[in-house]
């Protein structure tokens, strides 16, 4: 014999054991962020260190400066000793970067992966109801290395100047494209202009606290929300009644009245009127 199939109205072996209302918190909405870090051992939490913060307010950058744990038997000394010989040729570049004449940090810069945050929220269970938050913006971290770029790039200009000492001779005259730009073209911002306008703001640090201290205990209270309302009335209600809770019916607008004198009526409001004011009105103004 085959088994009678279950229907979605029926419990079968799975009960609901409890139903737990879901609450909307606002005291963050505009202020909450959250941060993806780069894939790391699940027992390697504790060795993150986090020494500075900036931010670039307009633009919403987050640079963080993350220690290395250089005791750590999985740190290669000389290697981290040779890096740092290889990038800087000048030794108050390497005090600017790095003072203990080791490479002892690394950095992580944010960047923006989703346009509308505001779609995702923050779920918090205080044991009896579920908050929700919604996020201001979600950053993506990833690691940059800026030393390592000034040492490429004054190698790079070493070996042009060399180039340009072995070419050099007499010069000749070269074809060359002259392009003019639209009006449209012209307003709109070009890749090298954002870029100009991101490096022209300044970084401005900020405190960073871990996530047992005190002033993070705090804040993280701000994510239940402090609405005592009964809300159980929804339990109470047929299924008509909650969709036009839920959905209010539009309510159709009155057209606006031309101006007209006070003994003479619209059209349109002489209709709305019973059939024996509009006769006795019609009447009135045929005398």
């Amino acid at each position: 014999m085959e088994e009678p199939l279950l229907t979605d109205s029926d419990d079968g072996d799975d009960p609901v054991v409890r139903e737990i209302p879901i609450i909307h918190s606002n005291h963050l909405e505009n202020y909450l962020h959250l941060f993806q870090f780069p894939l790391q051992r699940q027992d390697s939490k504790d060795e993150q260190v986090i020494r500075k913060c900036f931010v670039k307010p307009q633009n919403e950058e987050i640079q963080l400066e993350l220690a290395i744990n250089t005791d750590s038997p999985n740190f290669d000394v000389d290697r981290a000793e040779f890096i740092l010989k290889g990038t800087f040729q000048d030794t108050s570049d390497k005090d600017e970067h790095f003072k203990n004449k080791i490479i002892d940090r690394v950095l992580l810069q944010s960047q923006k992966t989703i346009k509308e945050a505001n779609k995702y929220a923050v779920a918090t269970y205080n044991g009896k109801e579920i908050h929700l938050t919604a996020l201001k913006g979600i950053h993506q971290f990833r690691p940059i290395f800026p030393y390592m770029g000034k040492g490429q790039k004054r190698k790079t200009e070493t070996d042009a100047n060399q180039d340009s000492d072995d070419d050099a001779g007499p010069s000749g005259a070269q074809q060359v494209t002259v392009r003019f730009k639209s009006l449209d073209e012209r307003k709109q911002p070009t890749y090298k202009a954002l870029q100009t306008k991101k490096a022209d703001e300044p970084w401005v640090e900020c405190d960073w606290n871990e996530s047992h201290s005190t002033p993070s205990c705090v804040e993280r209270l701000k994510l239940i929300s402090d609405c005592a309302d009964d809300l159980s009335q929804a339990k109470v209600l047929s299924n008509s009644e909650y969709v036009k809770l839920m959905i209010p019916e539009d309510k159709e607008q009155a057209p606006l009245e031309p101006t007209l004198p006070s003994h003479v009526l619209s059209l349109h409001s002489l209709r709305a009127l019973p059939i024996l004011e509009q006769c006795r009105l019609l009447l009135k103004d045929g005398k």
